[in-house]
């Protein structure tokens, strides 16, 4: 009781008579900064008769998010800094339009299916901002390009042709915008139907 969540213990012989010693170990947390859409947005009905034709694990809606920075595993004594450096983050809230499906990392390796973002000036300015804030504190650059998506179904093993039949058929895919009045930053659980979501922070945008 009264352990600080997500802190594990262990019961180590360190080869001394006293023995079963136990020692905290730093508590971690699997982060990530997000942005979402409105809430009680539900799945798209464009693709849902069409979900038979994957073998594929699919999104719910409240797994919905735009990844700005994938931060892997945080100790729990750096969140209260790396909060108030996004808290002081001054950025204009801006409209996301879904449109067009792509698949990652490539068509050869399917393993993702996603709905593409058009490209928003403040959303790839916020991205930036975030980037440099995180690298500052300490955070290994991230050496890939800022690649805007919204994941929709994680693909389990489906052949190449597969995927491209449904990209064709699907040619035409886009949602409606929708506002993006702030980012939040997650920590994510694993879980066998896929991973869980708890908003740790939220930080507003300006109107």
């Amino acid at each position: 009781p009264g352990r600080p969540r997500g802190v594990e213990r262990r019961t180590i012989d360190p080869g001394l008579p006293t023995g079963n010693d136990t020692f905290e170990l730093p508590a971690f947390h699997v982060a990530s900064v997000c942005c979402t859409g409105p809430a009680g947005r539900s799945s798209p009905p464009a693709l849902c008769p069409a979900r038979s034709l994957l073998e594929a694990r699919w999104a719910t809606p409240d797994q919905f998010h735009l990844t700005l920075r994938f931060l892997g595993p945080v100790e729990e004594d750096l969140l209260p800094e790396l909060t108030r450096t996004l808290a002081e983050i001054e950025a204009p809230a801006f409209e996301l339009a879904p449109r067009g499906l792509m698949v990652l990392p490539s068509l050869t390796r399917p393993r993702v299916l996603a709905a593409a973002v058009d490209p928003v000036p403040e959303l790839h300015a916020l991205q930036a901002e975030i980037e440099r804030r995180v690298v500052d504190l300490g955070f290994t650059p991230e050496d890939r390009p800022f690649l805007p998506h919204i994941t929709l179904a994680r693909l389990k093993q489906v052949p190449t042709a597969a995927v491209r039949s449904f990209l064709q058929r699907h040619r035409d895919f886009a949602l409606t915008p929708f506002p993006v009045r702030a980012f939040h930053l997650y920590e994510s659980h694993l879980h066998p139907d896929g991973a869980r979501y708890e908003i740790l922070h939220r930080f507003p945008l300006q109107p």
